[in-house]
């Protein structure tokens, strides 16, 4: 059944899903190994496309830069890729992992994960500006705990009728303390400055937001 683009579209203004459920992995979704490889060239390049524009968004609001990490890099392709085999715009996996156990599987040591998704947008403005229009993911992309990022762009012109050919991803991450293995890259737009003072936000009804300390 065809669903309505206004639907979808509806729908995914509206979808938000941050941090994870309990302070206990599962064994299913234990963490990782902590090396995982360089992200390709093409992959690479979208990300640096779409993180500088929520760069320039954070500095504009008074909030640091989030860099490249080729973790959380290897978790926002895992979930492009889950819409290219599944053709599932949901922030739950196919299997049914969530944002923040994808990120723990790939040998990420997290304190805070978030996942904003776009679709149908040519380019990486047009979904940055998507997001902006969101409440939910407006917040997502103004929180200060954010130190990481990854970022993963998926053109599928074999789409069937009803369905996006073009899916954004754009994951945040918070390490933990103890985490002293990650491996950044140059990011387009971390040399900005805070250009105005912080942006003061409160949480709008209905995000689903949890932190996991331990």
């Amino acid at each position: 059944m065809k669903i309505p683009t206004s639907l979808i579209s509806m729908l995914f203004l509206f979808a938000l899903a941050l941090g994870g459920c309990t302070g206990t992995k599962t064994a299913e979704f234990a963490r990782g190994e902590a090396r995982v490889a360089d992200p390709a060239p093409e992959q690479m390049r979208h990300a640096q496309t779409i993180i500088r524009v929520v760069n320039e968004f954070r500095t504009a609001n008074g909030l640091p830069p989030v860099i490249l990490e080729a973790h959380v890099m290897k978790a926002a392709n895992d979930k492009a890729l889950d819409f290219r085999n599944n053709w599932r715009f949901y922030h739950a996996g196919s299997d049914g992992s969530s944002p923040s156990q994808r990120v723990a599987r790939t040998g990420y040591d997290w304190v805070e994960v978030g996942e904003t998704l776009s679709a149908g947008q040519i380019t990486a403005v047009g979904a940055v500006g998507n997001l902006k229009a969101s409440p939910c993911h407006r917040f997502a992309l103004l929180r200060k705990v954010y130190l990481h990022a990854g970022a993963a762009y998926l053109y599928t012109p074999d789409a069937p009728p009803g369905r996006y050919r073009h899916w954004w991803v754009v994951k945040l991450a918070q390490p933990s303390s103890a985490m002293n293995w990650e491996r950044t890259y140059p990011t387009a737009g971390a040399e900005l400055n805070e250009r105005s003072k912080q942006t003061r936000m409160r949480r709008p009804p209905g995000c689903v937001i949890r932190e996991i300390v331990s």
